[in-house]
C-alpha cells in the first residue's frame, strides 16, 4: 500500500507490538477518512501498556511499517516472538505466517553461515516455534505453507520440509512428545546442509549434471552429518533424517544404499515430502508441477523407490485444496488484512493455478538430485541406456578426494567410537547396573573366524592410511555383531528395561548398518552380517 513520501507501507498487526520493549522502527496509522498516514511511534519509543487503547481511541485498528523498515520488524517480532505465541495475542493464522517466514530468514542466513553456533541456536528456537505451532494449532502448518513461494530457493525448502514432516509426524506418525518432534524438525530443516558446500553453479544448472557434478550432489548427506555434528550429538533422529533422506525403500539410494526397515521412519517420511515439495516448485531444469500431477509420479515412476503406505498417508493428510484433479486456484481471493509481510517481497505463492511459461528459467538456489526424471536429476550418463551410477564410485581417486576419504573415515570412526561408549552407558542402566563384558577368548577365535569368512576386499587403491582406518572400522563392525547377539539373547534384563534395550539394540542395528554402508562406499565388499 503506498503513501506519502513515495513509501510502500505493510500492514502490522497491533499486538505485534510488545509492552516494555523499544521498536526499532516508525510505526504508523491511517486515517480511514483521508487515507493519509501519520506516525504513530517513532523509532526507540517505549511501547507502554496504555498503547493499545490510544490505538482504539484514533479510530483505527492497524498498524503500518514502511516497506524500508522492514527488515527491523522482523528482528523485532524475532525477538518477542516466545511473548507473542505464548499469549496467543494474534490470529494463528498470522502467528503461522510470521513463525514461516521468520524461519525462513534463519536458514537462509545458516546456508550462509553453516557453522555458525549463534544462527544454529537462532534457527533453533524458530524450529521450536513451528513445534509449538503445530503442536498447539492443528491446521497452523497449511498456513505456513500458504506462504511457500512457488521457486525453489534452498532455505524454504529446508523450512517446507521441516512443516511438512512435522505435520506427518504429528498426524499420521503418532509423534506427541515434544522433545521427539524437535528433532524430527532438526532433521527436516537441516536436510539439505551439506548442498552450502555443492558449487552454486551446479545447484542452478539448468541442463543434466555430468558423473563429476553429480559426486558433489552424493555427498551432500555425508556433508550435512559432519556439519551439523556437534548439534546432534543429542539428536539422533534428526541425525538419521539428514543421512538418510536420500536412500530408496528398493535400496537404490545413497549414501549408504540402505533398504527398507534398515532406513529410519522419519527419513523415510522425510524422503516423501522432499521430493513433493521439489515436484511442486519451480527449479532451473522443469516448471512446478501441481500436487495432482506430483503424487501421479509419487506413486507411478517412483514406485518401489518411497514408502507406498507413508505416501499414501500422506496424499490423506493434505487438505483438499491441495490434492484436487483441476489447476490449483489461488488460495486467497482476498488478502487477510493483516498480512505477513514477506522478507523478500511477495512474489508468487506456491499453490497458484498454472506456472509461468517461462518457469523453467526462473533462478533458484538449489534442486534435488537422486535420479528421478521430474523430482531429481541423474548425471547425464546415467537413466536410459546411460552409464550405472555406481561406476561413478569407481572412479579414478584424485589426490583431493583421497584426502576426503581419509577425513570422514576418521570422523565415521571417532563418531562410532562416541556411539558405542553411549550405548554402552546404556545398556549398563538396562541390564541391572553390570557392566559390559570384554569378549571371552572363545568369542573373539569366533570372530576372527567370521572375520576370514567375510572375506573383506580392501580396495588396492587405497594408501596404508586408508587401510588402517578402514581396518579399525572393520573391527568395530564385527564388535557390533557380538554384542548385538550377547543383549539380544541376555535373560538379565529387568523388567523396567525390556523397552530400553530393545531401543539399545536397534542403536546397535543402525550403527552396524551405517558402518557397513561407509565400508562399501569405500570399496569394501561385506560379504555377510
Amino acid at each position: 500500500m503506498s503513501g506519502a513520501g513515495g513509501y510502500t507501507y505493510i500492514r502490522l498487526h497491533p499486538h505485534i507490538l510488545q509492552p516494555a520493549t523499544t521498536p526499532p522502527f516508525n510505526v504508523y496509522v491511517r486515517q480511514k477518512e483521508t487515507g493519509v498516514f501519520t506516525a504513530f511511534k517513532v523509532a526507540g519509543e517505549p511501547v507502554y501498556a496504555d498503547t493499545w487503547d490510544k490505538l482504539r481511541e484514533s479510530d483505527t485498528d492497524l498498524l503500518y511499517v514502511a516497506d524500508e523498515e522492514v527488515d527491523d520488524c522482523f528482528n523485532y517480532v524475532e525477538d518477542n516472538l516466545s511473548a507473542i505465541l505464548t499469549e496467543d495475542l494474534i490470529p494463528s493464522r498470522q502467528a503461522a505466517e510470521w513463525v514461516y517466514r521468520l524461519a525462513c530468514r534463519g536458514m537462509a542466513a545458516l546456508l550462509e553461515e553453516p557453522y555458525s553456533t549463534p544462527t544454529y541456536a537462532r534457527v533453533q528456537q524458530l524450529l521450536h516455534a513451528i513445534a509449538d505451532m503445530v503442536r498447539r494449532h492443528p491446521g497452523s502448518e497449511w498456513h505456513m505453507m500458504d506462504c511457500a513461494p512457488l521457486t525453489y530457493y534452498t532455505h524454504s525448502h529446508c523450512i517446507n520440509v521441516a512443516v511438512l514432516l512435522a505435520s506427518l509426524a504429528t498426524r499420521v506418525l503418532g509423534v506427541d512428545e515434544r522433545g521427539l518432534l524437535g528433532q524430527v524438525l532438526l532433521g527436516g530443516a537441516l536436510h539439505d546442509l551439506g548442498k552450502a558446500l555443492v558449487p552454486t553453479e551446479i545447484l542452478q544448472k539448468p541442463g543434466p549434471l555430468t558423473p563429476e557434478e553429480f559426486k558433489h550432489i552424493e555427498r551432500h548427506p555425508r556433508d550435512g552429518v559432519k556439519m551439523a555434528r556437534p548439534y546432534l550429538r543429542q539428536a539422533p533422529i534428526a541425525k538419521c533424517v539428514i543421512r538418510q533422506h536420500h536412500e530408496d525403500v528398493c535400496g537404490g539410494g545413497y549414501p549408504d544404499g540402505r533398504s527398507g526397515a534398515t532406513i529410519n521412519l522419519f527419513a523415510r517420511a522425510a524422503r516423501i515430502v522432499d521430493v513433493f515439495d521439489a515436484l511442486t516448485s519451480h527449479r532451473p531444469y522443469r516448471s512446478a508441477m501441481d500436487s495432482q500431477k506430483a503424487f501421479s509420479i509419487m506413486t507411478g515412476d517412483m514406485r518401489g523407490k518411497l514408502d507406498e503406505d507413508i505416501v499414501q498417508r500422506f496424499i490423506n493428510l493434505l487438505p483438499s485444496r491441495f490434492t484436487i484433479e483441476t489447476p490449483i486456484p489461488a488460495l486467497r481471493t482476498e488478502a487477510p488484512r493483516q498480512a505477513v509481510p514477506h522478507p523478500w517481497g511477495e512474489g508468487e505463492l506456491r499453490w497458484r493455478s498454472a506456472p509461468p511459461d517461462n518457469a523453467a528459467a526462473v533462478s533458484a538456489s538449489g534442486h534435488d538430485s537422486a535420479g528421478q526424471e521430474g523430482a531429481e536429476r541423474l548425471p547425464a550418463s546415467a537413466g536410459a541406456g546411460g552409464t550405472d551410477s555406481k561406476t561413478i564410485i569407481a572412479m579414478e581417486p584424485t589426490p583431493k578426494d583421497r584426502l576426503e576419504t581419509l577425513r570422514e573415515l576418521i570422523g565415521e570412526r571417532t563418531e562410532a567410537v562416541a556411539q558405542i561408549r553411549d550405548i554402552s552407558n546404556a545398556l549398563q542402566k538396562a541390564i541391572n547396573g553390570k557392566p559390559l563384558e570384554a569378549a571371552d577368548e572363545e568369542s573373539g577365535t569366533q570372530a576372527a573366524l567370521d572375520h576370514k569368512e567375510i572375506g573383506a576386499v580392501l580396495s588396492p587403491l587405497a594408501d596404508q592410511g586408508e587401510l588402517a582406518l578402514i581396518q579399525g572400522l572393520l573391527a568395530i563392525w564385527w564388535e557390533l555383531n557380538a554384542w548385538h547377539t550377547k543383549f539380544e539373547a541376555s535373560p538379565e534384563v529387568k523388567e523396567s528395561g525390556e523397552e530400553l534395550r530393545a531401543e539399545v539394540l536397534r542403536c546397535l542395528e543402525s550403527l552396524h548398518q551405517s558402518i557397513a554402508g561407509t565400508l562399501r562406499a569405500h570399496n569394501v565388499q561385506i560379504n555377510g552380517g
